[in-house]
């Protein structure tokens, strides 16, 4: 009888092991940060070992970037033609605003798979998107005398979303939830889409800022004053001149 009910329970789990791996497909998350200094380009790149059934599915990607930073508006409009994808942001961008008053800012990145078409260059690569973010890092306060006058601030890998099908029909998710999100960026109707999870080839992206410190803060504004009022007296001068 016990040998009869470990060989159940073995049973069982080899079944559910099986059904969640033809069910779960290989996804690698690839982050990279491109540039220096206080604008970047994020670049998020998703790609898939098992080709998905059917071929008309998009990925949704929500990301939450932290007060540090915030989405470029100007170069949003010049996307690089070789990334196929749509960024709408949710929350109200303070591009003036500082570290400490700004606040995180939520975005959903749209992609469209690319069609796994026999005999194209696409169906030899493997199934692949791409995403790219352009990115302002925000001021920081400077930091105190003797410390590292860099200011680092992580961010959080996004979630990924999937929808397969047409006019808003979701096939079954396994092992994930299914939340409501826009269906694409021309069609803001709600559509079902299929919370997936996937493997991070690397830890989340750490980004330093440089800063000021405080030591040079009596100098700074010395200069500064002394720069304002020479520049000030110079103007009245000139104005002088031609009265």
């Amino acid at each position: 009888m016990a040998w009869y009910s470990l060989f159940s329970c073995v049973s069982l789990v080899s079944v559910w092991w099986s059904l969640s791996a033809a069910h779960t497909p290989n996804i690698t998350l690839i982050r990279t940060s491109l540039g220096s200094g206080f604008h970047r380009d994020l670049v998020t790149t998703l790609r898939f070992a098992v080709p998905l059934n059917p071929p008309a599915c998009f990925v949704l990607l929500r990301e939450r970037l932290p007060q540090g930073a915030f989405p470029d508006p100007h170069k949003l409009s010049a996307q690089p033609q070789h990334i196929h994808s749509e960024i709408f942001v949710l929350s109200k961008v303070d591009v003036e605003a500082h570290t400490a008053a700004a606040s995180p800012i939520v975005l959903l990145a749209f992609a469209s798979l690319p069609n796994n078409g026999e005999g194209t260059e696409q169906a030899e690569k493997g199934d692949h998107v791409s995403v790219w973010v352009p990115l302002t890092l925000r001021y920081h306060d400077p930091a105190p005398p003797g410390l590292h006058q860099y200011a680092e601030f992580v961010l959080p890998n996004p979630e990924l979303l999937l929808r397969c099908g047409t006019d808003g029909k979701q096939q079954t998710c396994v092992r994930t939830a299914q939340v409501e999100a826009p269906c694409s960026m021309a069609n803001e109707s709600l559509c079902l889409w299929c919370r997936q999870a996937y493997h991070a080839e690397q830890r989340p992206l750490l980004f330093s800022v440089p800063v000021g410190s405080e030591s040079h803060l009596h100098m700074v504004a010395t200069m500064t004053f002394a720069t304002v009022t020479g520049c000030t007296l110079l103007l009245l001068w000139g104005i002088a001149q031609h009265l």
